[in-house]
């Protein structure tokens, strides 16, 4: 198996001033940010590194090699002056080495060698980052410009404040918006329900990580950033910021929208793993649970005659709808896809 190792020290480079002249050309056909545009100028006498918290962003990647490249731009045009930039790839065996060795002498580390999966290759990046505050962005995602300067913006004006999450976008396998998501401000215990933070949007300081533990739990496949979350939420109130800090893909290999796939049932329970660990046994996604394999029993019946049919879907759904009423119709991984 080859395996790629390349570290490259902030010693040794000054990120701050990046602009569109110092990186590689863009793909052709590509416009706008992060292809041809950056982040909004920011005077060179307010780009004081010892006046900035250090971010370190990790990016977990694997055959991503479509997308990888508007990730790592839309990172290094942010323009912020205290950048640390880590990537950790699972040895992808699409162009994506070719895509990361285009850009190395702006990334702090990079390595692409098999792991055990994206938590492992997280927990991996994590280990070698040194910056105050973290985040990490999928291979598949991207920030928006200004996101880190407002991200860092905030922890500066409120000292206190350990955790911090924006709006997002959902974009489709071409870079097109197709939905925007404004978070509401959610009482931190409907986390155990559903995820109401958008990861790829969400900073956090190094001290609430080593607080957490400083590990993402390796036994979650599809949850790890959930458990995440809770885990942290549980020790710090989150802050939410109305601002729109990135854009994440939906597309036929995200874990995230996998439909009525055959891993769709892997995922759910997952999920009600996750809900009862920390909301107990009868919480709402295990009951949930209950009720729409009940109703998901409609499909069977797909060949009758449509008015048969109907009832049958009405009567299925009953319970469903029930358990909907009495909980007041929560939020739910399991009934918002």
């Amino acid at each position: 198996m080859i395996r790629f190792r390349r570290a490259i020290y902030p010693a040794k480079l000054t990120i701050m001033f990046l602009n569109l002249d110092n990186l590689p050309s863009p793909s052709v056909g590509t416009t706008g940010w992060p292809w041809t545009e950056k982040s909004q100028f920011i005077s060179k006498s307010v780009l004081d590194k010892s006046k900035w918290f250090k971010i370190s962003i990790v990016t977990p990647s694997y055959n991503q090699g479509h997308f990888i490249e508007e990730t790592i731009r839309s990172v290094l045009l942010q323009g912020y002056p205290n950048l640390e930039y880590i990537i950790i790839d699972g040895g992808s065996q699409d162009n994506s080495v070719e895509i990361i060795k285009k850009y190395e002498q702006y990334i702090t580390y990079w390595v692409s060698e098999p792991d055990r999966g994206q938590s492992h290759a997280l927990n991996k990046g994590f280990a070698k980052a040194t910056g105050e505050i973290m985040a990490w962005l999928c291979a598949d995602d991207f920030y928006l410009p200004n996101a880190l300067m407002t991200i860092a913006n905030h922890f500066r004006r409120f000292p206190s404040c350990k955790l911090v999450y924006g709006n997002r976008y959902i974009a489709d396998s071409n870079s097109q918006i197709i939905r925007r998501d404004k978070f509401d401000y959610v009482d931190p215990k409907a986390i155990y329900n559903w995820c109401y933070i958008c990861t790829p949007a969400t900073f956090w300081h190094k001290c609430l990580w080593l607080e957490t533990g400083g590990q993402i739990d390796e036994k979650n496949y599809f949850t790890m950033d959930w458990d995440l979350m809770i885990r942290m939420i549980r020790l710090h109130p989150p802050i939410k910021l109305d601002y729109f800090i990135t854009v994440i893909r939906r597309h036929s290999r995200t874990k995230t929208y996998i439909g009525m796939t055959h891993q769709r049932k892997e995922r759910d329970l997952e999920i009600i793993k996750v809900s009862r660990k920390y909301s107990g046994y009868f919480c709402f996604n295990s009951i949930t649970y209950i009720f729409y394999q009940i109703a998901c029993c409609h499909w069977y019946f797909q060949g009758m005659p449509k008015i048969i049919y109907s009832i049958i879907f009405r009567l299925l759904h009953l319970p469903l709808q029930f358990i909907r009423i009495l909980y007041g119709n929560p939020k739910s991984s399991l009934l918002n896809d």
